[in-house]
């Protein structure tokens, strides 16, 4: 290890070792006092891309004695002293006016991707976990994601080893912050690889789709409203939970799929796909669930009404998911039908060639046509919250969402008209290396001749 100085930070002056520990103390007026160690070399590779292999490290620092820092992964090609340049991966720790608590935030090449509030107790061990699949995963002591992001870039992450630092960060520039650093530790893992999503169309069983704790490639957040994700949404205990404030407009706060993740394939006469939405509804007021195929929606809304003890659940075809929240809209409901004012604990989405049946344990069936039921079309899936009306305060707590292929039947395959004949087709590739190909980084080239 080296020493690291950089940003008005200065290690002979501020720095020292006591009791197996390493003591920075920065005083005000030393800009953003970047004080601490970095790796003399390479630390670790990146794991390869094809593997459910994971890089994890884990430190250890005394959280009573600690006020901000940061931890940074850089390229071994790069200067590990000018973190803020050089990190792929970046973690900001500053300790709040309270004591107590401490925001952390999650940084991917310059970019904030996450950001909460924790009990500073929590973070002093903190498992950052590299994984093949350009997932990154922050972990508090007690083993809770906290913070969570994907690595998006083009780099090719997997040509350069990588180098760790560690040092103090100060929460405001020329204030005052301290770090005790007690332990740096790498560790080689396994990891749950996720399901590829569009094999599961044409099987049928059961699919979580969403677990409550894990964005990975194919959610992230969804924002139409007057505030930003991190500061009503969090992660916690096995649950998605938002909680927007008055005056915020919209208020849709939620998750979205990167890609269309339901499709219907094998969407035959007795085809059965059934979606299951598990809300906590203590802390759930307002809610919609919608598929989208392009810009047309089907849009199932439930929300607690404010006036009367009592709640509304209604349907919407729309090609808008925001003007459906706006008052005396010209968007109507195609159904509606009044509930208990206590919020459904599971939703359910029958998917059939007739439509979409909803149902409830709060809420009589309702089977929808919907004319944008199309074989093999993928649908992306939204759940946000979504309140009586616009700059009202609005919570939602979303599970899990699960995929139940029940039966799936092919439809017919087009038959010849007689007297027309098949138009000739050219079978460029069929799945194996033949002499006309050849392998380029896991792709078949064709061989020019």
């Amino acid at each position: 290890w080296l020493e690291l100085a950089w940003a008005g930070g200065d290690f002979q002056k501020f720095a020292h070792f006591e009791n197996k520990e390493l003591i920075v103390d920065v005083p005000q007026g030393n800009s953003w006092g970047k004080t601490g160690i970095r790796s003399a070399g390479t630390v670790f590779q990146f794991p390869e891309h094809d593997t459910d292999k994971a890089v994890q490290l884990k430190f250890s620092i005394d959280s009573e004695r600690t006020t901000g820092f940061v931890y940074a992964i850089i390229p071994d090609n790069w200067d590990a002293n000018k973190e803020w340049r050089s990190h792929i991966i970046r973690l900001q720790v500053n300790k709040e006016d309270n004591g107590e608590t401490a925001t952390a935030s999650l940084w991917i090449e310059k970019k904030k991707l996450m950001s909460g509030s924790f009990p500073m107790e929590q973070l002093s061990e903190i498992a950052i976990n590299i994984q093949s699949d350009k997932v990154v995963l922050v972990r508090d002591r007690n083993h809770n994601i906290i913070l969570q992001g994907k690595i998006t870039s083009n780099t090719n992450l997997y040509r350069y080893g990588y180098k760790v630092s560690a040092m103090t960060y100060a929460k405001e520039e020329n204030s005052a912050v301290k770090l005790a650093l007690k332990s740096i530790e790498m560790h080689q893992i396994n990891f749950q690889k996720e399901d590829d999503l569009s094999l599961v169309s044409t099987k049928t069983g059961k699919t979580i789709l969403f677990d409550g704790e894990l964005f990975g490639h194919n959610w992230q957040q969804y924002v139409k409203a007057k505030t930003e994700f991190d500061t009503v949404a969090k992660l916690e205990n096995g649950a998605l939970r938002v909680d927007v404030p008055a005056e915020a407009s919209y208020a849709n706060v939620g998750i979205e799929s990167t890609q269309p993740l339901i499709w219907l394939d094998q969407f035959g006469k007795a085809t059965q796909r059934e979606l299951e939405f598990d809300f906590i509804p203590e802390l759930t007021s307002g809610f919609a669930i919608a598929l989208s195929l392009k810009k047309q929606n089907f849009i199932l809304k439930w929300f607690k009404n404010h006036e009367s003890d009592s709640g509304t659940v209604q349907i919407y075809l729309s090609d808008n998911m925001q003007l459906i929240n706006t008052y005396h809209s010209t968007y109507k409901p195609v159904w509606e039908q009044q509930t208990s004012s206590f919020a459904p604990t599971q939703v359910k989405l029958l998917i059939t060639p007739d439509g979409i049946t909803v149902s409830s344990d709060s809420f009589t069936a309702h089977t929808q046509q919907w004319d944008r039921l199309y074989e093999h079309a993928g649908y992306d899936v939204r759940v946000f919250s979504f309140p009586e009306m616009p700059n009202k305060p609005v919570q939602m707590a979303l599970k899990k969402i699960t995929q139940k292929n029940k039966v799936l039947q092919s439809t017919k395959k087009p038959r010849l008209k007689q007297g027309v004949e098949a138009l000739p087709v050219n079978v460029f590739f069929n799945g194996t290396q033949h002499e006309s190909w050849d392998i380029n980084l896991g792709i078949y080239r064709k061989v020019q001749k």
